[in-house]
């Protein structure tokens, strides 16, 4: 009975991504060393968060480092990276060993002019690196 008097959100099984790991780091002056990101994701699993997403390992080297350490530290929660909608940071992402990939695509009018890419060849790439990441993740 309680249920029907409950809002409908309250129903649900929320999921709690934390993005602390790739957002935290876009602001002037930011810098996170790999063992203050290692305290950090140690933190969030321990708070029971589900997801935690990690810089693309794309951005740089140390990027990708810190993704593999991220990665293989052996947590609850699954490790997740945010990449750009290309098969080359696909496969790095993979490689990493992250359990999850975001996918950011632009579809905006500016973005398809600044990339030169029209909706059919944005929707067509989307759809070779989902398949990529299908058949080697």
């Amino acid at each position: 009975m309680r249920a029907e008097t409950e809002p409908s959100w309250t129903r649900h099984r929320w999921n709690i991504i934390d993005s602390t790991l790739r957002e935290g780091e876009q602001f002037e002056k930011a810098h996170f060393s790999t063992e203050d990101k290692i305290e950090i994701a140690k933190a969030l699993d321990a708070f029971g968060v589900e997801y935690i997403e990690v810089t693309t390992p794309m951005a740089s080297p140390q990027s990708r480092k810190d993704a593999e350490v991220i990665a293989g530290l052996g947590l609850k929660a699954k490790v997740v990276t945010h990449i750009q909608t290309r098969l080359d940071a696909a496969k790095v992402a993979i490689e990493t060993g992250v359990q999850g990939i975001d996918l950011l695509f632009g579809t905006s009018k500016y973005l398809r002019a600044a990339h030169g890419r029209d909706i059919p060849r944005i929707i067509e790439e989307a759809r070779e690196v989902i398949q990529f990441i299908r058949e080697e993740a």
